[in-house]
């Protein structure tokens, strides 16, 4: 597809594109949840007040992965939704 400047995408790099975003965000759901229990087994054995602190400032952090999961999910299925076919429409078209 290409626009009035010139433009052009190429519809099955963004379909793979949308894959691999889907991929990553399953990724970041699945590794975190993976940290929550690492984390969970360290406090077994860490048992003093530091550990509190260290799970304090650890979780600010990882508690930003659950929105950028999101994120990227919001994105791929506006993509999905809107650009893809949009794109083949003017694909389709563009062929006849």
């Amino acid at each position: 597809m290409s626009s009035n400047n010139g433009a052009q995408i190429n519809i099955n790099a963004l379909m793979e594109f949308n894959v691999t975003l889907k991929k990553f965000s399953g990724k970041l759901k699945d590794e975190s949840a993976k940290m929550d229990i690492s984390l969970k087994k360290l406090g077994n054995t860490w048992k003093d007040d530091k550990y509190s602190e260290f799970v304090s400032e650890f979780s600010v952090h990882v508690k930003k992965l659950e929105p950028l999961s999101e994120e990227l999910n919001r994105y791929r299925e506006h993509s999905e939704k809107h650009w893809i076919p949009v794109i083949k429409k003017f694909l389709n078209n563009k062929v006849k």
